[in-house]
């Protein structure tokens, strides 16, 4: 859980473009997928406790999305006592939007019959295949409009600009492997080739430069 004063705090603290945007929103979610029935957001359960957090800027991916798609997949709840088995995160997202003033619609669910709801929650939270990275770079690049801004894949934060060529890299985000540089002046080219000629033999990596 989150504490929703805390991140609202935070939140005010965005780039103005983006908090001038989300002011002039309609204030209605899209649902855009649906389940086995719906369920009023204050009706809810949540059993996890600590089990798992989500990171503000990670929270706040999640609330682009929804608000740029609309909500697209339903909340999992167990045996019909509408405890969440799937979907905390993103009613937290939907809590937050509920307190500045968005219209929340019923949210869709689907019932897991399970016997026990500690072992399904771990199932469903389980991922137990890794993403392609590379593919999902081509395909930010494909659709573009600033997907990068609204999705999280894995422990990769994907933004669009990371895949432009004109994109400027912070240099503190870039490892570096030390590599050492001896500079050695000849007087001839005959003494420039027989060094070089010898430094290759013994495997040393070697680049010519006239002065």
């Amino acid at each position: 859980m989150i504490d929703n004063d805390d991140f609202l705090k935070w939140f005010k603290k965005q780039d103005k473009k983006f908090l001038k945007w989300f002011n002039k929103l309609e204030k209605k979610i899209k649902i855009k997928c649906k389940g086995s029935g719906t369920l009023e957001l204050g009706k809810f359960q949540t059993f996890q406790g600590n089990l798992k957090k989500i990171e503000y800027k990670n929270l706040l991916k999640l609330i682009k999305s929804i608000l740029k798609i609309g909500f697209i997949a339903p909340i999992f709840i167990w045996n019909n006592k509408n405890e969440i088995l799937d979907g905390n995160q993103r009613l937290t997202a939907l809590y937050f939007l509920d307190g500045q003033g968005f219209h929340i619609p019923d949210i869709p669910i689907v019932n897991i019959t399970a016997k026990n709801k500690k072992e399904a929650l771990l199932v469903i939270t389980s991922h137990y295949a890794d993403v392609n990275i590379e593919v999902a770079n081509e395909w930010v690049l494909e659709i573009g409009d600033d997907i990068g801004d609204i999705i999280r894949i894995q422990d990769f934060d994907i933004e669009l600009s990371d895949f432009e060529d004109n994109n400027k890299i912070d240099e503190r985000d870039i490892n570096y492997n030390e590599k050492y540089e001896l500079i050695v002046l000849c007087d001839t080219e005959i003494d420039l080739k027989n060094l070089y000629d010898r430094l290759i033999e013994e495997n040393y990596k070697c680049k010519i430069s006239i002065l």
